[in-house]
């Protein structure tokens, strides 16, 4: 790593979306949040370049996952439901989708089919994430389904044979 940064920020968001930035250009950073230091060197790792879409409209599973992916090295980008899960899957072409079945507007089995339209998308890999019960048969081509409540190293084992 290169030169030394300091972000003074309180806003977790920002902190994150600097680190990344400073990060991929060779630096190393050192964040201040909320007054207190916390030193944190953001390690190049090869999953680092692998984007995660987590579509749930649990706020909480949502920031767990998210935090887990991170920790773990992955990129992510979230959606509350299928309708925005479409326009960030456009926008941001994850390498694959954490996908929770019910929600509102529109859920998750529908978002699937709508993907699959799209030559360009249908080969995403998708993991099911649900609390519903009969979920292996929701998704038919779902690298996994897992249900609610799940354990973290079976869901990262998951994602880590699928993209690496």
């Amino acid at each position: 790593m290169g030169k030394k940064i300091i972000i003074v920020e309180d806003d977790p968001c920002v902190v994150k979306y600097l680190e990344t930035l400073f990060y991929e250009n060779g630096y190393r950073v050192v964040a201040a949040r909320n007054g207190f230091n916390q030193e944190t060197e953001i390690q190049r790792r090869t999953s680092m370049s692998k984007k995660i879409l987590v579509v749930d409209d649990d706020p909480n599973i949502v920031k767990y996952l998210e935090t887990l992916f991170t920790d773990a090295g992955y990129q992510v980008v979230t959606a509350k439901n299928g309708n925005q899960a479409y326009e960030v899957f456009e926008k941001e072409r994850p390498d694959l989708i954490s996908l929770d079945l019910d929600m509102p507007e529109q859920w998750g089995p529908r978002f699937y089919r709508q993907l699959r339209k799209n030559p360009e998308y249908k080969d995403t890999p998708v993991i099911v994430v649900s609390g519903l019960s009969g979920i292996d048969h929701a998704v038919k081509d779902a690298v996994a389904n897992i249900k609610k409540p799940f354990d973290r190293d079976e869901l990262l084992k998951v994602v880590k044979e699928t993209i690496g």
